[in-house]
């Protein structure tokens, strides 16, 4: 295809996103497409042959492994996961099926073959989430009857953290989120006042625009529609393209005659936008929050929205008396409405023809839509009374006064939400009282089954008949804090811990554990699919952003590999070469060594300069070192494993794996073993990178976008940790998608046992192990950082069982479910810790650990240092005797303390010194100061510091044989210390 069909093509595709080339032989269409687009594009080529000249060409141009993905794969079945690529393109004769191609090619999305395009249309069942409830009614009840239980992750997307507080709608394959004026930390200013457009299939950021500043966003004024999305503010009703996000229209009725330009409350229904709209609000004040430590110090949403309980004369928040009818394609008032008294906006519900409102303490009234003519207008003092006062809200663990708390059915209204004192039904058909219940900080979800009051706290969740109100079920479970309650085809949603999801089919409550949900939206469902995210506190789980979970289809969970089916050769192995061995001080694995104690006799010595530094060719985050045979070697994200020769700081050999190396390479008797994202487990000769074999640790062939990146659903994210001949390592993200552990064979690959059943522990809750960081071995258990709900995960190391148990659930306020979010794993004594920042996060993430033991090491003269105090300008590492328990070591009087770093990558102790790798940060939290530190290991005083080219990466530091310090930073390159 000519470059002039490339630009027009990028034109109809758009320029971000996903894109598939199919037997893309040399990257051709590949390279094209990425030059001149912000486009990820994924190659799939039918013979491995072709392979190395297609990752030479992506290599040539910088771009393999960030922009490019390449592999090789029969074309009967393409490599990724459904609905996901915005372009497929194939030549006539790439000898793949239409149908394959439109199964990965995403609604709306551009299919071409040859010289032909097309495109795909939405599935039948597939639904939208429209307005900030769903729809008009405010029920969170999706109508998307595609998003079915079990799942598959298909996408994690940035942004991870956002300003609060949020507000999402979908609609035409887009997701649009507004953000507003409150952030804790710096990680979120970038969000303040803005409104993103999503690609709602694979995450990708298409757009952002400016938001009004300081205007209280928490109210109904956004709808979204395939060709429109409708955003009110204070001033007027904005049309914007959703495409582009450009203001290509604007609705401002005369303010004379509805009552002011503020827009208050609004929905649309069959070409015809409603409108609640008033006089001018206060606005919020931006607030910048440089919090630092876990938590984010919540003190409110701002004044413009009434503070803990809104007084309409203090503050107009979302109160008006004009209620306007305007036609969508003329802009004409059709008519208007006016009350004497405030109608409260979070009190207004559509439905069925009619708006139904309330004024607060005065009445509830209908009217019908079509001429604007009231209906019906209680002032039944039994209803009002049941109704009640407002009760404080506008805090985290109960909910936000300026959530809606009334909810339209078809035959009755329900009054509930947490400034609510009762849940309160009246009828549609006159208003009257049909009902009350004592506790109104209830998150209401109305199915055809019944009303679903989700409790709060201590209170339980209940079930009830919609007219009658009664008790169908009380559960024994009930949601935490804030976030709403919504509804899917098959299941609800609140947020636990973690994510309660109520199984209608079993009436029985499950778990999501490694996220809950996000603050002020709660899960999503539209498109197919569920939405978690982004974060606007610490109070998530082992998985942050923008996170999309789909129908896992006919795929089975526990797939199990059968013989040697995944095991390819490439070399034969008697013509393998012992060329590199591993000595006793060498450093062959992450941290040193199986027990990762991150230590070693060999003396470091006492005055260093710089001595190399090797630069790839393409900036990439580096794994931590290992070193062997006079070679150091290290992966990093763009896919490459590579060895460096430690005398002179050059290249030794290179291997292009197919995904993001998040661990360094094993090496074990001349060999290296290396997992990779692209779900494989590599075994190459150390000696100059020849593969051996590989091994396909996912159970299928299926990838998906990876903030940014593309992974498989089972990236062999653990490491390989080889012992006595034995590789162990494990597939897998979170548990929902599968976990899968495995012993091979590293000299035949053959499978010595697998666990395919850990990521699922308690059917009954869906909980289990997820692969969330490193392996360790002690005493026969292999022992893997799995994430919040269970780590570490503890399996036999010579049957694979695992020995975990999942907690249970939420049951009378109490939870067993512990947040270890950390990738790592500590031995201290004979326990094995689980701490550190999460795998899946931001490269700035935490200052602080979840647990408090995130340094605790064993030191190579038979002390323990430990780090407890934390404070704004450093870490406080101890050292303590001989034999104590570093778990218990709050009153044992250290031999020293070093206050060091702010931010602690790594410590070594050395034969002759302990070091220290971190860095600082400045008052804008901005890296400075990029450090060793070596330390006296006896009095803790200082021996040297060298000040480093850049940022590290966690426990990017080893020691080689001779002595030499080797640290790894975040644009791939590698830096030697030495004599």
């Amino acid at each position: 295809m000519a470059a002039p069909d490339v630009r027009g093509l990028l034109k109809r595709t758009g320029l971000r996103g996903l894109a598939v080339t199919l037997n893309d032989k040399g990257c051709e269409m590949a390279l094209k497409l990425a030059r001149q687009s912000e486009l990820i594009v994924y190659v799939q080529l039918a013979s491995a042959k072709d392979l190395p000249a297609a990752q030479a060409a992506a290599v040539r141009a910088k771009m393999y492994g960030t922009r490019i993905y390449v592999e090789a794969g029969k074309l009967s079945r393409i490599h990724l996961a459904e609905n996901l690529a915005d372009l497929v393109y194939a030549k006539s004769d790439a000898g793949v099926s239409l149908d394959e191609m439109r199964r990965v090619l995403r609604p709306g999305g551009t299919l071409v073959v040859a010289d032909k395009i097309a495109s795909k249309g939405p599935p039948a069942g597939m639904g939208d989430w429209s307005h900030p409830y769903h729809g008009p009614d405010n029920n969170p009840q999706s109508a998307d009857r595609l998003a079915r239980w079990p799942y598959l992750t298909r996408f994690m997307a940035e942004p991870w953290y956002a300003a609060m507080p949020q507000v999402s709608v979908a609609a035409g394959g887009r997701i649009f989120k507004l953000f507003g004026h409150f952030t804790s930390k710096r990680r979120e200013w970038p969000y303040l006042h803005k409104m993103i457009a999503i690609n709602a299939f694979n995450g990708t950021i298409l757009w952002q625009r400016d938001l009004k500043k300081g205007f209280a966003i928490h109210r109904n004024t956004v709808v979204a529609t395939a060709k429109v999305l409708y955003l009110a503010d204070d001033t007027s009703c904005k049309l914007i393209d959703p495409a582009t996000g450009k203001i290509i229209g604007e609705i401002s009725p005369p303010a004379s005659k509805v009552g002011g330009k503020c827009w208050k409350w609004m929905a649309i229904d069959n070409g015809v936008l409603y409108a609640m709209l008033g006089g001018p609000e206060m606005l919020n004040e931006e607030v910048r929050g440089g919090h630092h430590g876990r938590g984010w110090g919540w003190g409110g949403m701002g004044k413009a929205y009434g503070g803990k309980n809104p007084d309409p004369t203090k503050y107009p928040w979302g109160f008006g008396r004009h209620i306007v009818a305007i036609d969508l394609d003329t802009k004409k008032v059709l008519w208007i409405h006016e009350e004497k008294e405030l109608i409260d906006g979070r009190a207004i519900a559509m439905k069925n023809g009619r708006i139904y409102y309330y004024s607060h303490p005065n009445f509830l009234a209908c009217l019908e839509v079509a001429k604007g003519e009231v209906v019906w207008k209680s002032t039944d003092e039994r209803l009002l009374k049941a109704i009640g006062p407002h009760f404080k809200a506008q805090f985290a663990s109960t909910g936000y006064s300026s959530s809606a708390y009334l909810k339209a059915g078809d035959k009755a209204l329900y009054f509930a939400g947490p400034q609510r004192t009762k849940l309160v039904a009246a009828s549609t058909e006159d208003g009257r009282l049909l009902w009350w219940k004592a506790d109104g900080n209830k998150q209401l979800v109305l199915r055809p089954e019944g009303l679903y009051a989700m409790g709060h706290g201590r209170a339980r969740s209940q079930r009830y008949h919609p007219l009658t109100g009664k008790l169908l079920k009380e559960y024994r479970f009930s949601r935490v804090s804030c976030t709403r309650a919504t509804g899917s085809i098959d299941s609800i949603f609140v947020r636990g811990q973690s994510t309660f999801r109520l199984d209608i089919a079993s009436d029985q409550p499950r778990l999501i554990t490694p996220m809950r949900p996000p603050c002020t939206d709660g899960v999503m469902i539209a498109n197919g699919l569920l939405y978690w995210g982004p974060w606007m506190c610490d109070c998530n789980n082992q998985l942050v952003g923008n996170i999309a979970l789909g129908p896992a289809g006919d795929y089975k969970h526990a797939t199990k590999a059968r013989g040697r089916e995944r095991t390819q050769w490439m070399l034969d192995e008697s013509a393998t070469p012992l060329a590199v061995m591993v000595g006793p001080n060498d450093w062959p694995t992450y941290r040193k060594d199986n027990h990762r104690s991150g230590g070693t006799k060999v003396k470091v010595p006492a005055r260093v300069r710089p001595l190399w530094r090797f630069t790839p060719p393409t900036p990439a985050v580096a794994t931590a070192p290992v070193t062997a045979g006079g070679l150091v070697f290290v992966g990093d994200s763009a896919g490459a494993v590579r060895a460096i020769e430690a005398d002179t700081g050059k290249l030794k050999w290179e291997f292009l794996t197919g995904g993001a190396v998040t661990f360094p390479p094993t090496i074990y008797k001349g060999d290296a073993y290396v997992g990779s994202a692209d779900g494989w487990v590599y075994r190459l000769r150390a000696a100059d990178g020849e593969p051996i074999w590989r091994f396909r640790a996912a159970p299928i062939e299926r990838k998906i976008p990876v903030y940014g990146k593309l992974y498989s659903n089972w990236p062999v994210a653990s490491g390989v940790l080889v012992e006595d001949g034995v590789a162990y390592f494990a597939a897998g993200i979170s548990n929902f998608d599968g976990t899968h552990v495995y012993a091979l064979d590293v000299k035949t690959g053959n499978i010595k046992w697998q666990n395919n059943t850990s990521g699922n522990l308690n059917p009954a809750n869906e909980g289990g192990v997820g692969v969330q960081g490193c392996l360790l071995l002690h005493k026969g258990k292999l022992y893997l950082a799995g994430g919040n709900n269970v780590s570490p995960a503890v399996y036999d190391a010579k049957t694979g069982k695992c020995f975990n148990e999942v907690p249970h659930l939420w049951v009378a306020g109490k939870w067993g479910n512990k947040l270890f979010h950390g990738r790592d794993l500590y031995l201290a004594g004979d326990r094995v810790l689980a701490s550190g920042q999460k795998l899946y996060s931001p490269s700035v993430d935490l200052d602080r650990p979840f647990t408090t033991a995130e340094w605790i090491m064993q030191s190579s003269v038979g002390d323990v240092l430990v780090a407890r105090k934390y404070g704004r300008n450093g870490r406080t590492f101890r050292r303590l005797p001989a034999g104590t328990d570093p778990t218990k070591a709050g009153n044992v009087k250290p031999l020293w303390e070093r206050k060091v770093f702010r931010k602690v990558h790594g410590v070594v102790a050395t034969g002759s010194v302990v070091l220290f790798l971190g860095h600082d940060i400045d008052r804008e939290d901005r890296i400075t100061a990029v450090k060793v530190m070596a330390v006296e290991p006896r009095s803790g005083a200082p021996v040297w510091t060298q000040t480093l080219p850049g940022p590290t990466v966690p426990w990017g530091i080893a020691v080689d044989a001779a002595g030499r310090v080797i640290t790894t930073h975040r644009d791939g390159s590698v830096v030697c210390i030495g004599r």
